[in-house]
C-alpha cells in the first residue's frame, strides 16, 4: 500500500476498492456478455417464444447498466500523501476532494468495536476536523494501513 518518494511527498499510500478491475477490460467483457444474451433473446423472438425472449432482453440490459455503474465506480481511490509539514488527502474518482492537515497537528483515530455487527473506522483528524480513510477495506486491511500510518506519522518536535 505506502509507495515511497513519488512525486514531492517521502510517503504516499494510494486506496482501492478491492478487486477493482481497469474499466475496459470489464466493460468489454461485459459487452460480450449482455449482446449474445441480447442475440438469444432476439432467437426467443424469432422461434415465437416472445414472452422468454422479452425477459431475456430487459434482463442483459439491466445487466449492461449494473457492469457500466461498478465500472465507473472501480476508479473511485483515496490517496493520502504525507509530507514533511502536511498530510494530503484525496478522495474521488480523479482526486475531486482534497483535504489538508497540517502534520504537527494531525491525529489517527481508530474506533474498533468489540462486536461483529460494527465495522471499524480509521480518521485522520486535525483540529475539529475529521477524514474518514479506507472505509472499502476490511477490518485487517484497516489494522495494518493504521499501523503503517503511526510509523508515517511520528510525533514532530516542537
Amino acid at each position: 500500500m505506502p509507495e515511497e518518494g513519488l512525486g514531492n511527498s517521502p510517503c504516499r499510500f494510494v486506496i482501492r476498492p478491492n478487486g477493482s478491475e481497469r474499466v475496459v477490460t470489464m466493460l468489454s467483457g461485459g459487452c460480450l456478455v449482455v449482446v449474445a444474451g441480447v442475440a438469444a433473446g432476439v432467437g426467443f423472438v424469432y422461434f415465437d417464444l416472445w414472452p422468454v425472449g422479452l425477459w431475456v432482453s430487459v434482463t442483459m440490459a439491466a445487466l449492461g447498466v449494473t457492469i457500466f455503474v461498478v465500472g465507473v465506480r472501480g476508479k473511485w481511490r483515496q490517496v493520502i500523501s504525507i509530507d514533511s509539514d502536511v498530510v494530503v488527502v484525496e478522495t474521488g474518482q480523479h482526486q475531486k476532494h482534497r483535504d489538508v492537515f497540517s502534520r504537527a497537528w494531525v491525529r489517527l483515530e481508530w474506533h474498533h468495536f468489540n462486536s461483529r455487527h460494527y465495522v471499524s473506522r480509521l480518521y485522520l483528524r486535525s483540529r475539529g476536523h475529521r477524514v474518514e480513510i479506507g472505509f472499502c477495506l476490511t477490518s485487517v486491511e484497516r489494522q495494518t494501513l493504521a499501523q503503517q500510518l503511526e510509523a508515517s506519522l511520528p510525533a514532530m518536535p516542537v
